[in-house]
């Protein structure tokens, strides 16, 4: 491939980690791949840190401020890539002591996305119990997996934290029920008794009744209520208070009466108003009398004087008469008057004190208050003042009086009087009418005793009431945070099919993920020994696997993959060697799995050599690199690899390539005890030569032995024809049993 279809790969780290490492590296090549051999402490584990800020700043578990050097102030962070797809990425940062991270260049097209152990930790989450029996989901994959397990196993925890409390608060509630039952002989059906449920109280939003009440009190008015429905004649009826006692009349008659001055003079004229106003009645009647002197209404001649002046006196004789009737007709009143007031004054005091001793037994007279009406100081002056005055004008009729103030006076005192005494027979006629329903006024005394019964929960149980409450909200809250989550779990099928694939590649069918939550159980084991115990080594492979799985999620599109760009920190970690093959393939088949025909370009750290030699004697990654303290160099292939080198050479001097070296004995004692090893390893190398038939004496066998042990007692020529001769046969050897290793050299 020419150079504008390669990936270019550039960062440097400086100022960073503990030991204030720098790090230079470039990566030019076709594929994007490279693995970089790290030896422990070398600083493999930070460089990956600082892609992995890059990932996802908020989601580390440990300290930005981790990564500066213990001896710098700053720590500096450059990272360049270029792609022949036209992706590119461009990014400078500084993070200073605090952790605080300062981007002066971040133009990124780039996906990062990163496994080391922080991933591990993030996204493999074990339970801190073993639960009892064949339960499953001791161990849950994924960051948002856990991050839902979690939250489902707070949500358990404030569930179990709730039901405590709630059994608590209801078995205060079921006691006080039972006491107040039995105590006011309340039955299960009483709808007021329904009140007391511990939903209700959680569902209470108004205040708490400051009662004056309390349950003693209230159960002596319903002992008295009880005895009184039981004994109706103890309880004896009040009768209402009966009078006749109206405002008194001061109408216009008798103000005139009153305020007209009575004399002859006044008669007389009065008379004479009268003829005169009568007069042509009068004439009409003499005219129909014919000329006769006889008056037409009393026959009397019109000419007797004397009859006239007596007319006179007897006109004046019968007001004299008509004043003092009316006024003695409402003297009489007030005597009627005064006699209703003593009545009243004298059973009014009586009843309210009956009413009184019987109002506390009913809701509806319980807070009535009747005061006793007291009779002003005034009144018996008032009414003397009244009877003295019209005794006067009995007396002397020419007399003006005028008793408007004083009848005006003392109506308000009886209007005052008549007030008092509506307000108690109101208030007996409610008591009688309460004692006729005492059924009802019971069931209103237990309605108050489960009222008051609620108030004292509401109050006594404030702080319960209030953790449950609050408890509940955190429990919605939590379960819209998981709906949240689950929701924002695109993908979530495949990526299960595909890490359960690479999961079962592994451990076969040992282990079963939940498909939901992503949890681990064992697929068979005993019920004695439920416990799912992982080492270290099949926590990251697990993970691992979840890692790879989980690209599907970090992509939105198909597309996206080319942004892809993986960093991958030691998947094989306490691992054994068979793990290593595994992870190699899947490493080897991920774009593959993935269907996408472009490479992924990625960057893999280790410390295992082995693993770094599978991944590129097969190919997978051309370019190796060497972390050291103090930077990155690249690795010679002679190192990697030894074996394939040794049968290089030796392929090299059979095509007659190469004259022959003094290391070619011992290439060919290399590679022949590795193939012993791998085919049989209980033989020694002697008997697997002879059993192998590889050389056609054993004369070659001998050469071989002495020549790597630095014995040399033959001409030059003659072992550089056996060399030949015995190279030649090691290659047929292989390309017969291993015919790929020969193809890979020809390569």
């Amino acid at each position: 491939m020419n150079n504008d279809s390669k990936f270019h790969i550039k960062f440097k780290i400086s100022g960073i980690g503990p030991l204030n490492m720098t790090f230079p590296f470039e990566l030019d090549q076709d594929i994007g791949k490279a693995i970089i051999y790290a030896p422990n402490g070398s600083g493999k584990t930070f460089v990956s840190r600082c892609f992995a800020l890059l990932d996802g700043i908020n989601s580390t578990p440990y300290e930005v401020s981790q990564l500066v050097s213990f001896s710098q102030e700053m720590g500096f962070y450059n990272f360049s890539y270029n792609s022949p797809h036209g992706i590119s990425s461009s990014i400078k940062y500084t993070i200073d002591k605090n952790g605080k991270i300062q981007f002066s260049s971040n133009k990124n097209n780039l996906i990062f996305y990163v496994f080391n152990s922080d991933y591990v930790k993030k996204n493999f989450y074990e339970k801190n119990y073993h639960p009892d029996g064949n339960i499953p989901g001791m161990i849950t994959i994924g960051e948002e997996n856990i991050k839902i397990q979690k939250k489902r196993e707070e949500l358990k925890q404030l569930e179990q934290v709730k039901q405590l409390k709630q059994d608590e608060l209801k078995q205060i509630i079921t006691n006080k029920k039972k006491e107040i039952s039995q105590k006011f002989n309340m039955g299960a059906t009483l709808q007021e008794l329904k009140l007391l449920d511990i939903d209700v109280l959680l569902n209470h939003e108004g205040n708490i009744l400051n009662a004056n009440d309390n349950l003693d009190t209230l159960f002596q008015k319903f002992m008295e209520l009880k005895d009184l429905e039981e004994n109706p004649d103890k309880y004896s009826s009040i009768r209402q208070l009966e009078h006749h006692l109206n405002l008194l009349a001061y109408d216009e008659e008798f103000e005139k009466i009153l305020g007209t001055v009575y004399t002859k003079t006044n008669i007389q004229t009065e008379f004479l108003s009268i003829i005169t106003r009568d007069q042509e009645f009068i004439k009409t009647g003499l005219a129909l009398k014919k000329g006769s002197n006889l008056c037409p209404f009393c026959g009397q001649s019109l000419d007797n004087v004397q009859n006239l002046i007596k007319a006179y006196q007897d006109f004046f004789d019968k007001t004299q008469q008509t004043v003092e009737e009316q006024i003695e007709r409402r003297r009489q009143v007030l005597r009627t008057f005064k006699h209703e007031i003593i009545g009243i004054q004298h059973s009014f005091p009586v009843l309210l004190e009956q009413f009184n001793g019987q109002k506390d037994l009913f809701n509806e007279t319980k807070e009535l208050v009747i005061k006793n009406f007291i009779l002003p100081a005034s009144f018996n002056d008032l009414y003397e003042d009244i009877l003295n005055q019209l005794d006067k004008k009995t007396k002397d009729i020419t007399q003006r009086i005028d008793l408007h103030i004083q009848y005006m006076t003392l109506n308000s005192q009886i209007q005052n009087i008549l007030d008092s005494v509506d307000n108690l027979n109101n208030a007996i006629k409610t008591l009688e009418k309460s004692k006729e329903n005492i059924t009802s006024e019971i069931r209103s005394l237990k309605r108050k005793v489960c009222e008051l019964v609620f108030d004292n929960l509401l109050r006594d149980n404030k702080k319960l009431l209030q953790e449950i409450k609050e408890n509940i909200q955190k429990q919605k809250e939590l379960k819209v945070e998981i709906n949240d989550c689950v929701s924002q779990k695109p993908k979530k099928e495949y990526v299960h099919d595909i890490f359960t694939k690479y999961v079962n590649k592994y451990f076969g069918g040992k282990y079963k993920i939940d498909k939901d939550d992503f949890e681990i159980s064992l697929e068979q084991y005993k019920l004695e020994n439920p416990a799912l115990s992982l080492s270290d080594g099949e926590k990251t492979v697990i993970s691992f696997c979840y890692y790879l799985a989980n690209i599907y999620s970090v992509v939105q599109e198909k597309d996206d993959c080319q942004r892809l760009f993986l960093i991958i920190d030691d998947p094989i970690s306490s691992l054994d060697y068979n793990f290593v093959y595994i992870t190699t393939t899947l490493i080897k088949n991920l774009e593959k799995e993935l269907g996408i025909k472009t490479k992924i370009p990625m960057i893999i750290l280790t410390h295992h050599i082995d693993f770094m030699n599978l991944l590129c004697s097969n190919n997978i990654i051309r370019q190796a690199y060497i972390l050291k303290h103090n930077g990155i160099k690249k690795s010679s292939n002679n190192f990697i690899v030894p074996h394939f080198q040794h049968l290089y050479d030796i392929y090299q001097m059979a095509q007659g390539n190469v004259e022959a070296k003094h290391t070619i004995p011992n290439s060919i004692r290399q590679v022949l005890e590795y193939i012993n090893n791998f085919k049989d390893n209980t033989l020694p190398l002697v008997d697997f030569i002879r059993t192998e038939k590889i050389f056609q004496d054993e004369s070659m066998l001998l050469l071989i032995h002495n020549l790597s042990h630095g014995h040399y007692k033959t001409s030059p020529d003659l072992i550089e024809e056996q060399l030949s001769k015995g190279c030649n046969d090691v290659i047929n050897y292989i390309e017969q049993n291993f015919p790929g290793q020969i193809k890979q050299l020809k390569k």
